[in-house]
């Protein structure tokens, strides 16, 4: 991750980077990507002392992938092309950034679920 984001000026070397993808088409505007982004988030910082922040780099153009990096809490630092081989950072690219905790409790992701009307539901233990 850091050869990729050295032309940002964005530090990485305690950041954490992230990669989601929301496969069920009926769960798409309803919310479940941004609260499970959210309690991923958390869990990372909760459970990983070393990271300071997050890294995401979604492709500039895909806006639905920036809107719920925004929603969750991210922040976009930078716009432009990433030193990368990987195919899939073809393209201009937006770098968001998350410090510290984004959502108000830490959520285990194993206790998720899309109720019957779509939405995240996050069931606690019991």
């Amino acid at each position: 991750m850091a050869r990729g984001l050295a032309r940002t000026g964005i530090d990485a070397s305690h950041a954490a980077g992230i990669d989601y993808l929301l496969g069920d088409i009926a769960a798409v505007g309803r919310g479940v990507g941004t609260e499970m982004i959210r309690g991923f988030t958390d869990k990372l910082f909760d459970e990983l002392d070393d990271i300071t922040s997050i890294a995401v780099t979604p492709q500039r153009a895909n806006v639905a992938s920036c809107r719920v990096l925004e929603k969750a809490g991210y922040e976009r630092r930078w716009v432009g092309m990433l030193d990368s081989d990987d195919p899939s950072d073809d393209g201009e690219t937006s770098l968001y950034t998350a410090h510290g905790t984004v959502a108000e409790s830490s959520r285990d992701l194993s206790v998720w679920r899309v109720s019957t009307d779509g939405r995240p539901q996050y069931l606690p233990d019991g």
